[in-house]
């Protein structure tokens, strides 16, 4: 009985512990899969000689990612047309994440912010004050031909220039201590990713 009762306690002190780690993983992946989207749509964007853009939206709650270009195959039906090549969204990675987290967290315990214009220095202290709300308006994040970038929202041109541009994926599971992985795009196609940036309102 004793060893029983000390596994109990054991496992009751362990679990809290197994189980953000599975909530750090999911979100570590899904940001992993974003920036290699941001990447992939600036080679293809060089290599084809063509627009690739990156759109993020929200769908049912949640923030979906997709990979888009203008085909250049002269030969296709659809050249010159939009082409959804590949879309990713958080729920994927844990299909069962979003739902049943919701009661806990709301029903999106990790979203996008808003795409900001600019890059953090690395110098910057780790409190960035940012606004709180979750991404409500369709951007791109558009590749031309020369690799060059530019960002859009609503369908509106943003006027960058030259900056980069800085995509917010938060961790909001406790409101006053959110915490973000920062992807950051650079003008010349470098993209960064910088975590455990304290976002505060």
């Amino acid at each position: 009985m004793v060893v029983v009762v000390i596994i109990g306690v054991f496992a009751s002190l362990a679990f809290p512990g197994i189980w953000k780690n599975k909530f750090d993983s999911v979100v570590a992946r899904y940001t992993a899969d974003v920036r290699g989207m941001i990447v992939r749509a600036r080679t293809m964007a060089t290599a084809n000689q063509t627009q690739v853009w990156v759109e993020l939206s929200v769908a049912n709650g949640e923030v979906l990612t997709q990979l888009w270009w203008l085909d250049p195959v002269v030969a296709s039906g659809t050249y010159g047309t939009a082409v959804l090549l590949e879309d990713v969204a958080i729920s994927e990675f844990d299909r069962n994440f979003v739902g049943d987290n919701a009661a806990k967290f709301g029903a999106s315990p990790v979203c996008v912010y808003p795409i900001e214009v600019g890059l953090r220095a690395p110098s910057q202290a780790t409190a960035v004050p940012r606004g709180s709300d979750c991404l409500a308006t369709a951007s791109r994040i558009v590749f031309l031909p020369s690799g060059e970038l530019s960002l859009e929202v609503g369908g509106a041109q943003v006027p960058l220039f030259g900056a980069g541009v800085t995509v917010p994926v938060v961790d909001q599971r406790i409101s006053n201590q959110r915490r973000a992985t920062l992807i950051e795009v650079y003008p010349g196609g470098f993209v960064r990713t910088v975590s455990g940036v304290r976002y505060d309102e």
